[in-house]
């Protein structure tokens, strides 16, 4: 298995790969990509996170702000546990 750092970099590659379609198709959202795939758009980084954990099984891979990479970029490796988010 991959280590965590060269995960992340496949996924941050898979997603500037992509970039400019993701622009056009989702400016302004979060996205999560898994395995070099888009599995997750939302509203926030939040919602985005917990929805990948639902789909996948587990909480791993890269969330970005489309757009706003330069302020905020996420990589979720450790599952969270969605009642620890939502109370």
């Amino acid at each position: 298995m991959a280590s965590r750092d060269s995960q992340l970099q496949k996924e941050k590659s898979a997603y500037y790969k992509r970039r400019d379609e993701w622009m056009k198709n989702y400016y302004g959202k979060w996205i999560a990509i898994q395995d070099g795939e888009l599995q997750i758009v939302g509203e926030t980084d939040v919602e985005v996170a917990l929805a990948l954990t639902k789909k996948t099984g587990e909480c791993r891979g890269f969330i970005v702000h489309v757009g706003y990479e330069n302020n905020e970029i996420f990589n979720i490796y450790q599952c969270i546990k969605t009642t620890e988010l939502t109370g």
